[in-house]
This record gives structure tokens, C-alpha cells and sequence, in this order.
């Protein structure tokens, strides 16, 4: 049997218990949550918006720091890799690589 899936409110939940110095908004059909990630740690910081619709694919945008032009390019290819469609953006204005 499949697992249930979770709602917005325990998936907001879980990422304050996971990332206490993330933000979270909810709206009925929407969870929108911004916080500092850290990959590994040998790396720097990095703010993200996470930008999750029920039904959709969620929406990652990097929102700080700027990346130079040639980490772009590697970021959104390595989101590619997982996916068919790009869903790691670095500040442009596309979503879903739609």
C-alpha cells in the first residue's frame, strides 16, 4: 500500500523541525518556504525559496548569493539530471523550465 501523502501543514511542520531558522507560509493549496541550506561542509551558504503547489512539481530558486555565470550553468544542469524538466533556478524567472 502506497503511503498516504503528506498535507501542507505537516510538511511545514517537518521543515521547522528540520530547518528551525526557515520561514514557512501557508496558504490553502500552497507552501512556500525560504531558509539557509548548507550542501556539505566544505560548502558555503545558500538561501532558498521553496515554492511547493499540491498537484505540482515544487519550484527551487536560489535566492542568495548571486552565482557567477559558469556555476549557473552547472547548477542547472545538475538539476537536470534528476528530472526532465529543470526545477533549480538561480534567480531567473522561469519556473518549472517551462
Amino acid at each position: 500500500m502506497p503511503a498516504r501523502e503528506r498535507t501542507l501543514i505537516e510538511q511545514a511542520f517537518q521543515l521547522d523541525r528540520d530547518f528551525p531558522d526557515g520561514k514557512a507560509k501557508l496558504r490553502p493549496t500552497v507552501l512556500v518556504w525560504t531558509g539557509t541550506l548548507t550542501p556539505t561542509p566544505l560548502s558555503r551558504e545558500y538561501t532558498v525559496r521553496i515554492r511547493y503547489t499540491r498537484g505540482h512539481y515544487p519550484g527551487v530558486r536560489l535566492v542568495e548569493p548571486r552565482l557567477q555565470p559558469d556555476e549557473r550553468e552547472l547548477l542547472l544542469d545538475v538539476s537536470r539530471t534528476h528530472t526532465e524538466r529543470p526545477v533549480l533556478h538561480a534567480g531567473d524567472r522561469r519556473s518549472h523550465g517551462r
